[in-house]
């Protein structure tokens, strides 16, 4: 039961994970801002191309942060820096799916090896833990940043006025 619960709330999280992903890539387009490398569509469809989802959605993440800059402009975003927790989160995030991966193919027989398992799943959980948190950060300082940007829109000559 325990395992349902956690598949569900897992599918959930991800759901809204990317629903807000590819808002956020919409919001910023019709912000105005110029030269974005990922659509909204893309931003949500990396996380699902075997490979290329080992560093794409980090990426469009990074994209997320750096373009949603309320001091740069429209076009020029490209020299913002990136929040230093981004690579953190993208750690916690193949860490713990590495791992979870990795504790698939277990099945201990001795002692020692359902401990070894254990380890390794509480290894899994706090490095979910980890990235969870670390998620919860960057949504709030995407929203605040496109908030900004929304506000500023009108008074910015570089940026259209939000659409209606």
């Amino acid at each position: 039961m325990v395992g349902v619960v956690w598949l569900v709330s897992w599918l959930v999280a991800g759901i809204v994970w990317l629903t807000w992903q590819h808002r956020a890539h919409r919001q910023l387009r019709q912000l105005g801002t110029q030269g974005l490398q990922f659509t909204p569509g893309w931003g949500v469809g990396w996380w699902f191309v075997p490979v290329a989802n080992l560093w794409k959605p980090y990426q469009g993440i990074k994209e997320l942060w750096v373009a949603s800059d309320p001091e740069k402009g429209a076009s020029d975003w490209r020299g913002g820096k990136a929040w230093t927790v981004l690579p953190w989160w993208w750690a916690a995030w193949l860490i713990s799916g590495f791992l979870a991966w990795g504790s698939l193919g277990m099945d201990p027989e001795t002692i020692d090896e359902f401990i070894s398992r254990d380890y390794a799943s509480i290894a899994e959980d706090l490095a979910w833990v980890l990235a969870g948190v670390l998620a919860i950060a960057i949504v709030r300082g995407i929203d605040r940043r496109l908030s900004l940007m929304s506000s500023w829109a009108p008074r910015r000559p570089d940026l259209p006025a939000p659409p209606e």
